[in-house]
């Protein structure tokens, strides 16, 4: 056995090594372990079934664990990228879409039908700004008013809304409404519309999530509709 083996087995009148004192060794002679390979079946620790295996035993499980949560990763970015690509194309095609569009009206048509049809949104309203509110336009008192926390945003705005926002967004499509997206439609940084946008799953527009794909939407949109 080497000095360094007989040192942790001293006599009991001689001085003991703490655990630190032996983790803090360990940590600084990383090749101990392989020196003294015979320690590996030797030592065991505790497994979550209760049992004590040996350190090869609690490695090799260590591995499959890890490997196990490494595929889980790989198969979330796959499966994300894939939804990306999916989201990116729709997009484009939306796009496609809006551009064919020759007036308002029609412009307001189609980004509603796509969004409802082919990005699976349960709910979906573009509404115009006036000096009055009619059907399908509301008033530049109420954007400054009741909807003011969306109108005055630079970016969409993604969560939960209040049982009158949602209301007045979405008017009868409300009850399908769990969370939502609301874009400030601007042309020279002049409000002209608010975009709407719901899912029936509260979850899926959340507040820390990107906006970006969203705002170019938003600003393809005002592009249009002020053309």
């Amino acid at each position: 056995m080497s000095d360094t083996a007989s040192n942790l087995k001293q006599a009991p009148e001689q001085e003991q090594a703490t655990p630190q004192q032996v983790a803090d060794y360990l940590i600084s002679h990383p090749d101990f372990l392989e020196i003294h390979s015979y320690l590996l079946t030797e030592l065991t620790v505790k497994h979550q079934s209760g049992q004590s295996i040996s350190l090869v035993e609690r490695q090799v499980s260590a591995l499959r664990q890890e490997n196990q949560q490494l595929k889980q990763q790989l198969n979330t970015l796959i499966n994300n990228a894939k939804q990306n690509d999916q989201i990116l194309e729709k997009t484009k095609a939306l796009i496609l879409d809006l551009v064919g569009s020759s007036s308002r009206d029609e412009v307001q048509s189609r980004i509603e039908n796509v969004l409802i049809d082919d990005f699976g949104s349960s709910a979906c309203k573009l509404w115009l700004l006036g000096d009055e509110a009619h059907a399908n336009q509301l008033s530049y008192q109420e954007s400054k008013s009741d909807l003011a926390r969306f109108a005055n945003k630079d970016h969409a705005y993604c969560g939960l809304l209040r049982e009158q926002e949602k209301q007045r967004l979405f008017a009868e499509q409300s009850e399908q409404v769990g969370s939502a997206a609301v874009l400030p439609l601007r042309n020279n940084n002049k409000l002209i519309a608010l975009l709407a946008i719901g899912n029936t799953d509260k979850n899926y527009y959340r507040e820390n999530m990107s906006t970006s794909l969203l705002d170019y939407i938003g600003q393809v949109t005002a592009t249009l509709l002020s053309n």
